[in-house]
């Protein structure tokens, strides 16, 4: 098996990002891969620079906004000004279909990590609101990516 260090980077409102994390942390850790989670609002946009594989899990709050705690953060990663080479990412976004801009804080983060040379190991992934099956089905899709 080959293991790896692996971030993952939550942005929540709810707590369901937060738990979605904790879920893929624990099935990650079992396949024997070295994993840190914290939450984007814990972190600076500038230490993405040093690269490695990091997993976003992140909720859209409002219509397209990031939560709250994450406001800081994604003005930075947006603003554009980090080197990303070395970069290798997911997004796993969290949002509610009812409103215009479904997962929108998750599409603009993916967007901005790609435009500074972030390069994603899978593509992006939208869930909406009953999300359990299509996690569980992301999941598999991610171990077996990993």
């Amino acid at each position: 098996m080959n293991t790896q260090s692996i971030s993952i980077y939550y942005a929540t409102e709810s707590g369901n990002a937060e738990s979605l994390a904790g879920r893929t942390s624990e099935k990650l850790k079992r396949l024997g891969h070295e994993v840190t989670v914290r939450n984007v609002s814990d972190i600076s946009a500038d230490s993405l620079a040093n690269g490695g594989k990091v997993i976003f899990l992140v909720s859209t709050w409002g219509d397209g906004e990031p939560p709250y705690a994450a406001e800081d953060f994604a003005k930075e990663v947006y603003a554009g000004n980090l080197d990303l080479a070395n970069l290798s990412f997911t997004v796993l976004a969290l949002g509610d279909t009812a409103y215009e801009d479904f997962c929108g804080f998750g599409r603009k983060l993916e967007e901005a990590l790609l435009r500074q040379g972030g390069k994603p190991f899978l593509p992006r992934r939208d869930l909406d609101l009953d999300f359990d099956a299509e996690f569980e089905k992301w999941s598999e899709t991610l171990s077996a990516a990993l």
